[in-house]
């Protein structure tokens, strides 16, 4: 029996300014997956999860919840489905 696709993403890709962030991600979620994303300072990991969030601006791709494109889904909806809790700048390092 196969698990419904939560979280779909086809040919992503992002700029930044002038700078090409993120090319051609494919990505697939299913219920009851866990999901972590890992690289190092700079690679694009927080600029993945804003593009998966709606919160910046995709330069080409799809990015599918539920089965329906993330612009077609009403704020309060998607927020019930996806949430992120960004880290406050430096608390990486020890910082506050």
């Amino acid at each position: 029996m196969s698990r419904p696709v939560l979280l779909q993403v086809e040919d992503l890709s992002c700029r930044l300014g002038t700078r090409l962030v993120l090319e051609d991600i494919e990505l697939t979620v299913t219920a009851g997956e866990v999901l972590g994303l890992i690289g190092a300072n700079g690679a694009g990991k927080s600029t993945l999860l804003r593009c998966l969030l709606g919160l910046q601006r995709r330069s080409s791709g799809r990015v599918l919840v539920d089965g329906r494109a993330i612009e077609d889904h009403d704020g309060p909806a998607l927020a019930r489905r996806m949430a992120w809790v960004p880290q406050p700048k430096g608390a990486a390092m020890g910082r506050r």
